[in-house]
């Protein structure tokens, strides 16, 4: 096959994951220079995976697959690319792997492997022997599913799948042409510590199958303390040098060993002083470094870049810190940037660097260059690469430093890139903000074409301010200034190491000076020594990653706003001026600006550009003159607020009216959506109430207007959890209450009693009733008429069950009433609801009243747990952040009744479309519990504290509890444990219950 295509590598795993780290370090040591991803699927419900790399995707899922054939079909649904490698967790792959398949694959099989591979038993490697060997495989997605996918079975279903390709391809569709020097896959045998599946055997005729004893193994595992359980953060590295052992076996010379066990940590020392750093610790004052000695040759490039992305080559000098180039290269390896070389030039007499990793060369030369410039001549003479960015070997890389850089380099057609700011670490985990200026510290932020470096004769044969001197000539060459780029703080790309363990080359600083003792060092990438500066990188990365999930959640949230209007229908709220303004501190910050220091909002790791600013406590006045018809934006705390810090509720008047409110919006959470209807209002007012006042750097992100366009605006709205498209009629009145319920086909005759009930018991004769109804139904249309109520048509979008009571929670969007009250089908009312309604003016604004769950669960924890079949980690993926706040919520709801102000049901319902995942949750086949709706509402009520407890009597749950009918069909009461029931439930088994009481 031609080119490099985007692949990708499936990986099923199964409480082993000290196996699968090795395999992930497999994947990411491959050469391939194409896209490529690693698809881990784990079903293992105690364990949640995590890996910090872009090219590596974890999924957890709570229920476990019931075969292996249709876990490995489910993780090829998963994979993006149509180029599918089996990658198995507990096998080894050598880095020439990807690169050496694709360029044999034969397009016309679709199919490639060599059944030939070494066999590592009890830590020694034998073979080459001859197999199966499905783990060696690769196809494409197209042939895949021509064989019909893997067969539905535990052992044995590689097996199917190869038989099923074998009869699509006449001619032989494996390779073995390969020689030993070649074969790129390791089959673990013996010595893991682990299980084999197929030691099993098959599972036809057996009592228990495969599955079930890797299950009791692995859980035996857990007891004996040997696996841990809950969040797993997985670490790759190769345990051995895999690579040495192959290459001895085939009798090639060694020039170095891979050894990356990251539990021998290599020596670290500190330092008080802050330092600059250049990528060489050799200093001005070392007799080598200025001998007018001639470094010897060194070969040149032989070759360019391929197609694809362009090629950047890495350029790091380097002398005698030899334990930072470990580190370094670890850093370079875990690079997201598919085109990279990098190119280690040590000139320490008589110590070699040697290491064989992808990508990567090591020179090794016997006498000092002159100068540091000409060093980094020489180096940047070895490059392949069409860009050249500067790597100094102790400064800190995070991983997307060379995909940010030249997706900017495209962005603004430039040939030479430096963002604006960087971390500097001096010693605490606390990261200090500085700039990237010409005349301070910027040189190991550079990416630039290397054309430029041969028209302007490269750096100067100098040792200090080398950088300097050769990008003036460069910037002199382009006629420019200085192109400092502004980034996001979460896309910052490097951290200066302030605090080293060496000396630095143009400032003071450091402990001590390099090690130049002369000896032969097998390099062993591995993580940052110093503890302090590595918990500084993983936050920085797991809050990138936590602020690209945000960002993605929010994006897609956008779709759900209401009156998605053109641009040209469209005003942002920063194009008008406010009549007034009052904020908690600094100043009203408009158009980005944050009000104080000079900083921009920034919500998610992006700059918003028509964001405003209000410290709260504050509130911001409009005069809308009744232009407009819905106000819509998305709130939430600046990204440089510490989290759990602070808190507030957002609310947006019209008129003097609450009409929109966010409530408990807190750090680090999706922006919340919160939308409101302005039509005919001629002043909207903004308001921020803090719930603490320090850092309540509250932010109103991209708040924009519908302009009113005079029509009647019966328009079509996809319910919260998408279950259905609601369809509005033309002409719905404004009314002060409003009692609704919801239903489908089937359900006519409970509406029919319920309605009776309202009609004859809740005392609420100018109320609106409103069915929500699911479907086509010529009886459900009888029934409204009879009660006076109007039907609300519903376009069914997924599955009709228990799930489309959720349609329910877009009541507010959908009807102009002042109150609410929502009622199950499925319930009658046999009391007056009257002081439901005057309980809503008594609670606290946004609030929403429900009864609590009869199961009787202490917070939604154990809910989700006993009620839903969730895990705690599903609160997390629902939320987009952590849930643990959320899921000690102590009030369990029922939403067989609930009520509240329109804008109290408006803003829970803008909440629930912030959960993009819910909808998916909800209907998750493996689990079948489509009343997990109930489960996200009561997650809405927790995150926003919504919940106010009714008493029990309006929500008695027959499913559950006990209850007695008395009266005559014109008096009937009911009684529960002593109470009057004043509205009865009729949810789960109760449903057969009592069907006398019924129909009448």
């Amino acid at each position: 096959m031609k080119g490099f295509p985007p692949v990708s590598a499936m990986c099923l795993t199964y409480g082993r994951p000290h196996l699968l780290e090795e395999a992930i370090q497999s994947f990411l040591l491959q050469d391939y220079p194409g896209p490529k991803e690693l698809v881990v699927l784990n079903d293992f419900a105690d364990q949640t995976l995590v890996c910090d790399h872009a090219e590596v995707r974890v999924i957890n899922t709570a229920q476990r697959f019931p075969t292996v054939g249709e876990k490995r079909n489910a993780c090829a649904t998963l994979a993006r690319h149509d180029i599918l490698f089996v990658w198995d967790d507990d096998d080894l792959y050598l880095p020439w792997r990807l690169s050496l398949s694709i360029r044999r694959l034969d397009e016309s099989k679709g199919f490639y492997k060599c059944p030939r591979a070494w066999m590592l038993n009890n830590g020694q490697l034998e073979g080459p022997t001859t197999n199966l060997y499905h783990s060696a495989a690769c196809f494409t997605r197209d042939l895949f599913e021509r064989a019909g996918c893997y067969p539905h079975i535990g052992s044995g279903q590689d097996w199917g799948l190869e038989d099923a390709i074998k009869r699509l391809i006449p001619a032989e569709k494996d390779d073995h042409a390969l020689g030993s020097d070649e074969l790129y896959y390791i089959y673990r045998w013996q010595g893991t510590g682990s299980y084999h599946l197929s030691a099993f055997g098959r599972d036809e005729g057996r009592s228990v199958p495969g599955q079930a004893k890797v299950a009791e193994f692995v859980q035996g595992q857990v007891r004996e303390g040997k696996i841990l359980t809950g969040m797993v953060r997985l670490k790759p590295a190769w345990r051995e040098d895999y690579l040495g052992m192959a290459r001895s076996k085939v009798g090639t010379p060694a020039t170095s060993t891979v050894i990356t066990r990251r539990d021998e940590p290599l020596p670290m020392g500190a330092s008080n002083a802050p330092s600059q750093d250049t990528g060489d610790c050799a200093s001005s004052s070392n007799p080598s470094a200025t001998s007018s000695r001639v470094a010897p040759p060194i070969r040149p490039a032989e070759e360019k870049s391929p197609p694809g992305p362009p090629l950047v080559s890495c350029i790091m000098p380097t002398y005698g810190r030899p334990d930072y180039v470990a580190e370094s290269i670890a850093m370079f390896l875990a690079q997201d940037y598919p085109a990279k070389e990098l190119i280690i030039l040590n000139d320490c007499p008589g110590q070699k660097l040697a290491g064989e990793f992808p990508d990567v060369r090591i020179v090794n030369v016997d006498a000092r260059w002159p100068t540091l410039g000409e060093k980094r001549n020489a180096a940047i003479e070895l490059a392949r690469g069409d860009y050249i960015a500067v790597w100094d070997d102790d400064d800190i890389y995070l991983p997307w430093r060379l995909s940010h850089g030249m997706q900017r380099i495209r962005d603004l057609q430039a040939p030479l890139y430096c963002p604006a700011e960087y971390w500097a670490y001096w010693g605490s985990e606390d990261l200090h903000d500085n700039r990237a200026l010409l005349n301070w510290i910027y040189h190991p932020l550079v990416i630039f074409r290397k054309e430029l470096w041969q028209a302007v004769g490269g750096y100067p044969a100098q040792t200090l301010s080398e950088d300097t001197a050769f990008f003036k000539k460069i910037l002199e060459h382009l006629g420019i200034d200085w192109p400092s780029d502004p980034v996001n703080r979460c896309d910052r790309v490097m951290i200066l190491r302030g605090k080293s363990k060496y000396t630095h080359t143009s400032i003071a600083g450091g402990r001590q000076a390099p090690d130049i003792e002369p000896r032969s060092i097998q390099l062993a990438p591995c993580g940052i020594q110093d503890a302090a500066l590595r918990q500084s990188v993983e936050n920085l990365i797991k809050t990138r990653e936590s602020q690209a999930t945000r960002r993605a959640m929010a994006a897609q949230a956008l779709q759900s706003w209401l009156d998605a209007a053109s641009d040209s229908g469209r005003m942002f709220l920063d194009q008008l001026r406010p009549v007034g303004s009052q904020v908690g501190y600094g100043t009203f910050g408009v158009s980005g600006d944050l009000g104080y220091e000079g900083k921009r909002v920034e919500v998610c790791g992006q700059v918003r550009n028509h964001a405003l600013s209000t410290h709260g406590s504050a509130r911001v006045i409009y005069d809308l003159n009744g232009r407009f018809s819905r106000f819509c934006c998305q709130v939430a705390m600046n990204d440089d607020v510490p989290a759990d810090v602070t808190a507030a509720d957002f609310l947006v008047l019209a008129d003097g009216r609450v009409t929109g409110i966010a409530r408990n919006v807190r750090p680090h959470q999706i922006p919340r959506l919160l939308t409101a209807d302005v039509s005919g209002v001629r002043e909207l007012e903004l308001v921020v109430r803090p719930r603490r006042w320090e850092y309540c750097h509250s932010v109103w992100v991209d708040p924009f207007l519908v302009v009113e366009d005079g029509t009647d605006r019966g328009r079509a709205i996809p319910s919260a959890l998408n279950r259905a498209e609601i369809l509005p009629p033309a002409g719905l009145p404004r009314v002060e209450q409003c009692i609704a319920t919801v239903g489908s086909p089937g359900y006519e005759e409970w509406i029919d009693d319920l309605l009776g009930s309202v009609c004859a018991n809740a005392q609420c004769p100018d109320a609106l009733l409103a069915i929500f109804f699911l479907g086509e139904s010529p009886r459900i249309r009888e029934v409204a008429d009879k009660d006076s109520a109007v039907v609300i048509p519903c376009r069914p979008w997924r599955a009709l069950n228990a799930a489309c009571k959720s349609v329910l929670y877009s009541a507010g969007q959908v009807i102009n009433a002042e109150k609410f009250i929502c009622l199950d089908a499925d319930v009658l009312v046999l009391d007056d609801l009257r002081p439901i309604f005057a309980a809503i003016d008594a609670v606290p604004e946004g609030s929403v009243l429900a009864s609590r769950n009869a199961g009787q669960c202490l917070n939604l924890a154990q809910a989700l747990q006993v009620m839903y079949g969730g895990q705690t980690r599903d609160a997390d993926l629902l939320l987009g952040c952590d849930a643990s706040a959320a899921l000690k919520y102590p009030l369990v709801v029922n939403d067989g009744l609930f009520a509240g102000t329109r804008s109290a049901l408006c803003g829970l319902d803008d909440l629930l479309r912030g959960m993009t995942r819910a909808a998916d949750w909800v209907d998750d086949a493996t689990v079948n519990k489509p009343w997990r709706n109930q489960f996200v509402y009561n997650l809405a009520m927790a995150q926003a504290e919504a919940g106010i407890e009714l008493d029990s009597r309006y929500n008695i749950h027959l499913h559950f509890e006990p209850i007695e009918f008395r009266g005559t069909p014109l008096a009937l009461e009911a009684g529960s444990e002593g109470r009057r029931a004043a509205v009865v439930h009729f949810d789960g088994y109760g449903k057969g219950k009592f069907p006398e009481q019924r129909g009448r």
